[in-house]
């Protein structure tokens, strides 16, 4: 008796032992499908996020070849979201108002959690700038349109009582956190919303700049702890969750673990920053973290608080989530 069986649509021959054939092909699959199951792509934006990953991409560097990761790093977050729409990346570190419109307009990624809590400044070279009121008349460079960054400065320019399209000009010409520092530090621009650890380096590399504003702490003052500053989203493609959640779970546990030793050792992850060209000066990079507000939290443990903060996006401008708040789905369920 022959038996013919198809392996990855290859015939093998087999002659009479049937048995042990099958359980070749068995052990094929089973080696297919673990294969399968250890690969991971991650996208993340140089900044903060960057900063975030870079312990998990040195532990990545001699980790065993099967399992190794790739870690994606751009500077424009539309193409993390291009690498999204074509579900190129399982992993994504984008903006939260990016990340819950991409959900409301169907991309098969859901919020695993959050771990960037507000590291954006003010910055510039008018030392007149006291309060929020003296920006009246003012331009001050903000990074791209409808994103984290201007949403959050529009609600706190409107808590002050003033309106930011009128009281003052909102300039978008320059689209990326390292465009923006790069004027501020020419004197290109004389106030400008950037995040750190650009503004480590841009203070560094011209003594007329300072911070203006911590806009966490404008946002604090207003909302306390109930309301948290979500900068940031990691968000995880849901077929690849469904088939790997182990992996998932023990991913987590690792990035967890790597952003309280970047905290812990901001002299080492300044240097490693500068190696996977995440910044320019090691130093600048380490006296960055303290300010970088690194804490890896799941977004279903912190549900309440975030729902709290997507209605406040919804209410300040619905247009930048897709005019509807997320429903149960979003939050991804360990």
């Amino acid at each position: 008796m022959t038996s013919v069986i198809k392996v990855k649509y290859k015939l093998v021959v087999c002659g009479t032992d049937f048995w042990r054939c099958l359980l070749l092909v068995l052990l094929i699959s089973a080696c297919d499908k673990t294969s399968q199951k250890s690969s991971l792509t991650i996208g993340a934006l140089n900044g903060p996020t960057g900063l975030s990953l870079v312990k998990m991409m040195e532990q990545n560097t001699s980790s065993d070849a099967d399992r190794k990761a790739t870690y994606v790093i751009k500077n424009d977050p539309e193409l993390i979201k291009a690498m999204m729409a074509r579900e190129e990346v399982d992993l994504a570190l984008i903006p939260f108002t990016m990340a819950v419109l991409l959900y409301n307009n169907d991309f098969p990624y859901q919020l695993l959690g959050v771990p960037v809590w507000g590291s954006l400044f003010l910055v510039g070279s008018d030392s007149l700038i006291r309060n929020m009121e003296d920006l009246k008349e003012k331009t001050v460079h903000v990074l791209p349109r409808n994103m984290t960054p201007d949403i959050i400065f529009r609600h706190l320019l409107i808590a002050h009582d003033l309106d930011p399209d009128r009281h003052l000009t909102l300039n978008y010409t320059f689209p990326t956190p390292i465009e923006l520092s790069g004027a501020l530090a020419a004197n290109r621009v004389e106030l400008g919303v950037i995040p750190e650890p650009m503004v480590s380096q841009v203070l560094d590399q011209n003594p007329e700049l300072s911070v203006i504003f911590d806009i966490t702490h404008l946002w604090q003052q207003i909302h306390g702890q109930e309301i948290p500053l979500a900068q940031t989203a990691l968000v995880v493609r849901k077929a690849w969750a469904r088939e790997n959640r182990e992996m998932l779970a023990a991913w987590c546990t690792q990035y967890a673990e790597a952003i309280k030793w970047t905290n812990q050792n901001a002299i080492e992850a300044g240097e490693l920053a500068i190696s996977y060209e995440i910044g320019r000066n090691a130093q600048m990079v380490a006296s960055a973290i303290p300010r970088c507000q690194l804490n890896f939290q799941y977004g279903f443990d912190q549900k309440e608080k975030l729902m709290n903060y997507l209605e406040l996006l919804y209410n300040t401008n619905s247009k930048i989530i897709g005019d509807r708040i997320p429903d149960e789905d979003f939050f991804y369920s360990k």
